[in-house]
């Protein structure tokens, strides 16, 4: 699967700005870049009120592609008195009756309330517009007392219908005619239907009501309930956030022919889902904050919550049979979702995200779900730094850096050191390094004292720190705990020598080394030294120390882009890590990746990375003299390597990747494998307690890389090929002349939205709106006043500010919107061209096995070539473990397992196939086995998975041998 940018207009001038609408667009001091995509922003609602929430309504969505607003002649709402014409936003009546007449209308931006134009003189308050038809595309803006429809496919974009009912609107959400929001001053959720003329549907912890009004009497008889039922109701009348779904096997309403959606509701006593089939189910899972983030993607339900943060809850929504259900924790474990607090869907497989505790970093992430967490790739970007893509379970990412160019060196900032001995006064030690500590209260892990430590360096978010701790031998203490570093439960005398390397603690550039002393102890802490370090961008936040001194470089060919590069690699400048259990394998799966710049002379073996020791387990990614990649990990007893047979001495960046699973051993070049070691058999552990990991030279300090080296990465996640393809394809676009890979500011991310249109991504902050292509930032803009939320879809983007005319601007693109809509809802009920059957035959074949290794041989009686990826069961034996897949194929002669086989070596073995896998971007529609004769069940008889690029269909029980499997499904382009 490739990626491919979409085109950018890209303006080049002397100020770097240009002005576009209210807005004014900025590019860095590297690029000046702005995608206007044929639009300007213009303004679509003022209003001395907070826009609350905002939404685009794109019908073509529909289950019927929108056919439904043509056939609501008969309703209320269709039949209300209209308007005349729309004037737009005014500051007064006399402004309007410059360019209107009677029955015209206007947006009075005093009150943001609409009126329209009495005969001679006043105005009258009026809760429709001039159309009668509801609108194809729109736009809906929520206030505290206002909810507001406005018609986007009609020049100047008029007031279609306006609700002022409740009070205290934050929410808004709307599907095949649905409009879900919220109201404080008659709490809980409602439903407004239009096609079947419903005001309201009212879901409350008491159960829910079905109003007797019609839409057109909101005004009046909303009040008056025709039914309700004290059965379903939800978990609280607090509602944070809300998002709806069609599910694939959602009944059709009867009278609208519409398919019923299912609605997600996150609320302050858990999340409540309202299925399509009128039945509430719920998850009680509380905290004090409730659930205040909510996104479906691809048929999952993704939750979470600002603060007690414990991780991202998921549920497949299909799952969910009873009143209640019960959700899987992502944990914080993985990259993906470690502390956030704002998620916003992506299509159907990615989400972003921004971290809870701090305004950054934003997470943008494609998620697999047959892994949610551990197989998912995300990336971290601020405004200092861009990660690139991180595969599952990522355990470093260095060489991230954005911006700041020059030398780097291992410079002692000794002269910033305070210390404090926990009774709250903070000393200068001017001379002697050195402070007494002691245990101040009674009892256990007593804070004893810090040492407190300024860098120079102030965007500098690492230190290397290396001190003595001493026990007083007279200490009747247990012993001291050094928090991430060691502890002591015995009584412990004499020198405690510790080194190591830790995090920022507290604000940029400040650090600090806290102990914690148990009830007794005396000692004393000196020898403090500190180095300025290089930072670990994944969630583990570790820190490598620099070495003599190395040069960091913008890394376009022109050095006009953002994301920074190192050189200067020799045998005494280079980087190192102290040992870390992080990167102790064992015996499961690891992946090293890095972007190199071979010169084209190279004359020497040269190491990117080796963590090693002088006796032990070791894992290296280096180069030939030649210029060939090659890859080689000891396991105490065995060395296993693998190397390319083209060289890359080339002048150019490349990404190199070396992989190992179940005895495999590969390299990847540009996302694809071009490298696989013949050696199959699974390596002993590949822990050592002594390894340091060096960066750009060997652990002999004897084969300096002589290039370039960025975004150096390891994981104990392998990214499949579709993974890494996508990866390669995004972090390409890092290296381009003009590329902007960081957010423009340091201050809090408000909100984050995505296109699935345009294929891009928004992040507000206060005083900027910037707008992504994957990691590479394509426009940024700085309003007038202070942005507060976006909202974009269809090519449609809404954006809110706070101040400097208030309220909400558009930029809609400039092709004929009307038209476009039109055509795509005649071409909605041709979507049966778009299907497309698959037929598998069911591969089967007769296989040699032999204990403990993975190999299968005298592979034969081949029905269907198996391929990578395919998970495999037995009709005979039991020594396959569960969940077993091909990693690799020989030719028609060996089969490579992800496991090694259980029990007895057995030969003449049976194998079926029991996962069949779409080509990239298809989603099945129904599936049909010749086992069966019939359309086969999800859910009971398969189950869906999808790894964020393909789907599988995964049997309960496989179809048996000699069979076949037709999947009909359809390309999917989000």
């Amino acid at each position: 699967m490739s990626y491919t940018p979409k085109s950018s207009l890209v303006i080049p001038d002397n100020s770097g700005n240009i002005s576009v609408g209210n807005s004014t667009i900025v590019g860095s001091t590297n690029a000046n870049q702005i995608n206007l995509n044929g639009s300007e922003a213009q303004a679509l609602h003022r209003s001395p009120n907070a826009v609350t929430s905002m939404f685009i309504y794109d019908t073509s969505k529909d289950s019927d592609g929108g056919a439904w607003t043509e056939k609501c002649q008969g309703t209320s709402w269709y039949n209300e008195s209209l308007c005349g014409n729309w004037l737009g936003q005014k500051a007064s009546e006399a402004a309007a009756r410059l360019t209107g007449i009677t029955n015209d209308y206007f947006q009075l931006t005093t009150d943001g309330k609409f009126y329209s134009l009495n005969q001679t003189s006043g105005k009258t308050e009026v809760f429709r517009g001039n159309k009668a038809k509801f609108p194809k595309l729109s736009a809906i803006v929520a206030e505290a007392n206002n909810l507001t429809i406005y018609d986007l496919t009609e020049i100047n974009r008029p007031m279609f219908w306006r609700d002022s009912t409740d009070s205290g609107y934050s929410l808004l959400c709307m599907l095949n005619g649905k409009l879900v929001t919220n109201s404080v001053g008659s709490p809980g959720v409602k439903v407004l239907d239009f096609p079947k003329d419903i005001y309201a549907l009212k879901y409350r912890v008491s159960g829910y009501t079905l109003f007797s009004g019609n839409i057109s009497g909101r005004k009046t008889n909303y009040k008056l309930y025709a039914t309700s039922d004290s059965t379903n109701g939800i978990l609280s009348n607090t509602i944070y956030k809300v998002d709806m779904t069609v599910l694939p096997n959602a009944p059709i309403d009867s009278i609208t022919g519409l398919k019923i959606p299912t609605i997600a509701l996150g609320t302050a006593g858990g999340v409540s889902v309202i299925r399509d089939n009128g039945t509430v189910s719920s998850n009680a899972f509380t905290w004090s904050t409730g659930y205040d983030w909510l996104s479906i993607t691809k048929g999952y339900l993704l939750f979470g919550r600002a603060t007690n943060y414990s991780g991202v809850q998921y549920i497949k929504l299909s799952s969910i049979t009873g009143n209640t259900f019960t959700q899987t924790n992502m944990g914080q474990t993985g990259l993906i979702f470690n502390g956030a607090n704002k998620l916003k869907a992506l299509s159907k497989s990615s989400v972003i995200t921004t971290n809870y505790a701090y305004a950054l970093p934003i997470i943008y992430s494609k998620l697999n779900y047959q892994g949610l967490n551990i197989k998912s790739i995300g990336s971290r970007i601020t405004n200092t730094y861009n990660t690139g893509m991180m595969i599952g379970d990522i355990k470093r990412c260095y060489l991230s850096d954005a911006i700041t160019t020059g030398s780097i060196t291992a410079s002692n900032i000794n002269n910033n050191i305070w210390f404090s001995n926990g009774d709250g006064n903070v000393v200068y030690d001017s001379g002697t390094n050195t402070v007494s500590i002691s245990a101040i209260g009674v009892g256990i892990n007593v804070f004893s004292g810090s040492v407190i430590l300024t860098s120079q360096s102030n965007n500098q978010s690492s230190l290397t720190i290396i001190f003595t701790l001493y026990v007083d031998p007279t200490s009747t203490g247990a012993g001291v705990r050094i928090p991430s570093i060691k502890t002591s439960t015995a009584a412990y005398k004499g020198p405690y020598n510790i080194s190591g390397t830790y995090v920022l603690t507290g604000v940029c550039g400040v650090f600090q080394l806290q102990w914690y002393c148990y009830s007794g102890f005396v000692g004393s802490i000196s020898n403090v030294y500190c180095y300025d370090a290089i930072t670990d961008r994944s969630y583990k936040v570790s820190g490598a120390s620099i070495y003599g001194s190395l040069t960091k470089f913008l890394s376009s060919p022109n050095q006009n882009n953002q994301l920074i590069a190192y050189t200067g690699f020799s045998n005494t400048n280079y980087l190192q890590e102290p040992y870390s259990a992080d990167l102790d394998f064992g015996t499961g799966e690891w992946s090293a990746s890095c972007w190199v710049n071979i010169p084209v002379i190279i004359s020497a073996i040269s190491f990117i990375l080796d963590r090693n020791y002088s006796s032990g387990q070791s894992l290296s990614l280096s180069t030939t003299s030649s210029g060939n990649f090659t890859s080689t990990v000891y396991d105490g007893t065995t060395s296993n390597t693998v190397s390319t047979t083209q060289a890359y001495n080339t002048g150019t960046w490349n990404k190199v990747s070396a992989n190992y699973r179940s005895g495999k051993l590969s390299i990847e070049v540009n996302g694809t494998e071009v490298a696989v070691s013949t050696n199959r058999t699974p390596l002993l552990t590949l822990n050592n307690s002594n390894a340091v990991l060096t960066i750009g030279n060997n652990y002999a300090l004897n084969a300096p890389f002589p290039g370039s080296l960025a975004l150096l990465k390891l994981s104990a996640t392998v990214p499949s090929t579709e993974q890494a393809v996508w990866m390669y394809e995004q972090e390409k676009q890092l290296f381009r002349d003009n590329a902007n890979c960081v957010l423009p500011a340091s201050t809090n991310a408000l909100d984050l939205t995505y296109d699935d249109l345009t294929d891009r991504w928004t992040a507000i902050q206060a005083g900027y709106e910037s707008t992504w292509s994957g990691l590479v930032r394509t426009s940024t803009s700085i309003p007038a006043g202070s942005y507060a939320g976006a909202v974009t879809q269809s090519g449609v983007k809404l954006l809110s500010r706070t101040t400097a005319n208030a309220g909400v601007d558009i930029s809609i693109p400039a092709y004929k919107l009307r038209e476009e809509i039109v055509n795509k809802t005649e071409n909605f009920n041709r979507t049966n061209q778009d299907i497309v059957t698959f037929t598998f035959d069911t591969s089967s074949f007769i296989a040699t096995t032999t204990t403990g290794n993975n190999v299968l041989s005298s592979i034969g009686t081949l029905v269907q070539t198996p391929y990578v990826g395919m998970k495999v069961v037995t009709t005979t034996g039991t020594n396959i473990p569960t969940d077993t897949t091909i990693i690799g194929i020989n030719g028609t002669t060996n089969y490579y397992l992800s496991a090694s086989i259980v029990g007895s070596g057995t030969s003449g073995l049976q194998f079926v196939q029991s996962d069949f896998t779409l080509p990239v971007g298809y989603t099945t529609i129904s599936v049909t086995t010749s086992t069966n004769g019939y359309i086969v069940r999800e859910g009971v008889d398969y189950n869906l998975l999808f790894d964020g690029f393909v789907e599988t269909i995964r049997f309960v029980t496989s179809p048996g041998i000699n069979t076949w499997v037709k999947v009909r499904a359809v390309l999917d382009n989000q």
